[in-house]
């Protein structure tokens, strides 16, 4: 995949140790192999940074089978949930093949990047921050995938061309761009990250999102967080939320997630089209089963014949489903949702 500048649009020349503009005269730096087209110190991820660096710093010094090891010594958990390829499931309910090019934005460690490479032509990723970028690129060399191209990038302003791809994945990253940028209304930039994308859509190419449901049970229910760290925010009006969060937290709310109406709607005002809704369990992290949303009968059966009754609510919930109208409902607080939104062909 060719790189472009940022500025101006024109292709950009392969240095030796940057990336250069012959037009606008800016380069881009090479930083140990990586392509660096974002210049803030960002960081997030369910591994600490000062982990993140030891951890890379052990996969080049001792290898990945000691580095592993250590890693699952310390959290057998978060190694499953870096290298589950099952996270990748959903991509069997896209049109892919052998020619398709695919964009992961906010690919994290790679969870997704991996699995994918095995099914399409090529794989760009990139995250915004340097040492996961890092990780996802060893872990390519390791597995010898030769058509992942990894980089660092912003999401509202990546280096390619419009209509590069035939797939753009957004896997637990909508909700987060509005705390990423923090000037401006977090509804009004989700809707600016999502027109990126579709700008960056060949025509006919679709966008994957995975991402909770706003009015999920466990979130309704208090049994979850949501990504504020605070319980009920969620489903609080959005001013109450901010109110909520800065007395709690002294931090706005920022993470916006919705209802299935209102992804609709979102992805309706960044001009998307046949939006589709699956409903993914456990949830869309760690993918075992794909419900589509409007399939009663696979949801009935999920639930009275494969999830579990360890809790509770969950023996209320599989007793009510057998009643039509709570069945209809249920779908709408599942936890989270799998959705695949299209751009118009034309």
């Amino acid at each position: 995949m060719d790189y472009v500048c940022l500025k101006c649009q024109r292709k950009l020349v392969d240095r030796d140790n940057d990336w250069y503009c012959e037009y606008c005269q800016i380069s881009w730096p090479k930083i140990h192999g990586l392509d660096c087209f974002f210049d803030r110190d960002d960081y997030w991820g369910e591994i600490s940074r000062d982990e993140m660096k030891q951890l890379l710093a052990s996969i080049e010094r001792d290898g990945w089978q000691k580095a592993n090891r250590e890693l699952a010594q310390k959290d057998p958990q978060r190694l499953k949930f870096i290298y589950n390829p099952g996270r990748a499931d959903w991509r069997f309910y896209v049109p892919l093949d052998n020619q398709s090019v695919v964009l992961d934005a906010g690919c994290g460690l790679g969870a997704i990047t991996l699995p994918l490479a095995e099914v399409v032509k090529e794989v760009v990723a990139f995250d915004t921050s340097c040492e996961r970028a890092r990780f996802v690129q060893l872990r390519a060399a390791k597995e010898n995938k030769t058509n992942i191209q990894v980089l660092v990038a912003s999401l509202f302003n990546p280096p390619f061309k419009k209509q590069s791809f035939d797939l753009i994945v957004m896997n637990g990253l909508l909700e987060w761009v509005g705390a990423g940028k923090i000037d401006g209304n977090p509804g009004e930039i989700q809707i600016e990250a999502l027109k990126k994308m579709k700008e960056l859509l060949k025509p006919g190419g679709c966008l994957y999102i995975g991402i909770e449901n706003r009015f999920g049970l466990p979130l309704l229910t208090g049994r979850g967080l949501d990504h504020s760290g605070l319980r009920f925010t969620s489903i609080m009006p959005r001013f109450l939320a901010r109110i909520y969060a800065k007395i709690r937290r002294k931090s706005d709310y920022r993470t916006y997630t919705y209802t299935r109406r209102g992804y609709e709607k979102l992805l309706n005002d960044a001009g998307f089209e046949n939006i589709d809704f699956f409903l993914p369990w456990p949830g869309y992290n760690d993918t075992r089963i794909i419900v589509p949303h409007r399939n009663l009968n696979a949801l009935r059966y999920l639930v009275l014949n494969i999830m579990s009754s360890n809790s509770f609510v969950k023996k209320i919930v599989k007793i009510a489903i057998r009643i039509p109208f709570v069945l209809r409902l249920y779908r709408f607080l599942f936890f989270s949702f799998g959705i695949v939104a299209n751009k118009n062909k034309q």
